[in-house]
């Protein structure tokens, strides 16, 4: 065991938090004004934020790494684990605009936009999923390895700790009701995505799944967004709200029927009980 990983072991929850500071801070950094070659200042916002997200999210690769939270980062796992996990791409399709965009919707935007739209919502899921569920999950399941449902209330915390990482948008100008909307949602998308990632044993998923739902999600935004149109009509709140309570139900079962070791082989987390001979974890 590495000095950093003997250091998270002792301190899981510390680690957690300057892992999430540091994030934060770093990703918040304003450096649109180098990229002045771009035609108009939104652009250079847009690849300036992809590129530091994109830097970071290599930058966490290498950390979890050092923690030994590598095993993440390799493929394959078993083809049912994946189809198991088609009710969370339902709801990351869902965020799309579909009935706004055939009720009238339209792409207002040409090839450089839609070029620096999916490059930058690629960087937000690469840096947010490497970041909290590839670094922050394993250090809370550190901490809770040795506690009653571990696993469940491992993606309890790192995802209110996910959610609650949203409520910086305040000091970059966010409205209270936009920020708040935001983090119940990031709330609930974060636990979804750190359940698949104990289904299929690897982060790729999970990143894979907050792409699509950015994708969609933001579309309409005025910063980022490449269309117009109605984002939210009543047919669209419904069909989520229903989708979102039946998937998030499904959810929850599966990670409470999912082998309850799959998360600590992930990580390569071993609890008290193991060490101890006793491998079916019965006395934690």
């Amino acid at each position: 065991m590495n000095r950093l990983r003997g250091d998270a072991e002792k301190a899981p929850f510390f680690h957690a938090v300057i892992v999430i500071l540091f994030a934060i801070g770093f990703s918040s950094l304003p450096l649109s004004w180098m990229f002045g070659f771009f035609r108009s200042e939104k652009y250079a916002e847009i690849f300036s934020g992809a590129l530091v997200r994109l830097i970071l999210a290599a930058a966490a690769v290498v950390l979890a790494v050092k923690y030994g939270f590598s095993s993440q980062f390799k493929t394959g796992g078993r083809f049912v684990s994946y189809l198991l996990l088609i009710p969370a791409l339902v709801v990351a399709v869902n965020n799309f605009p579909i009935i706004g965009l055939v009720s009238g919707g339209e792409i207002t935007s040409d090839g450089t936009d839609i070029f620096l739209y999916i490059l930058y919502c690629l960087s937000v899921a690469a840096f947010e999923e490497i970041t909290f569920r590839g670094i922050v999950f394993p250090l809370v399941l550190t901490g809770l390895k040795n506690k009653k449902y571990p696993q469940f209330f491992s993606v309890v915390v790192s995802s209110a700790m996910f959610a609650a990482a949203h409520v910086f948008n305040l000091f970059a100008g966010a409205s209270f009701g936009a920020t708040a909307l935001q983090t119940g949602y990031s709330f609930l998308i974060g636990a979804m995505c750190a359940i698949s990632q104990i289904t299929v044993k690897n982060v790729y998923v999970p990143v894979a799944f907050h792409f699509i739902y950015d994708l969609g999600g933001l579309m309409y935004d005025e910063t980022v967004g490449i269309a117009a149109g109605i984002r939210w009509d009543a047919a669209t709140v419904w069909m989520t709200a229903v989708i979102g309570v039946i998937v998030a139900v499904y959810m929850t079962i599966l990670l409470v029927r999912t082998d309850k070791n799959r998360a600590f082989d992930t990580f390569g987390i071993t609890r008290e009980s193991e060490e101890n001979g006793d491998k079916d974890g019965s006395a934690v």
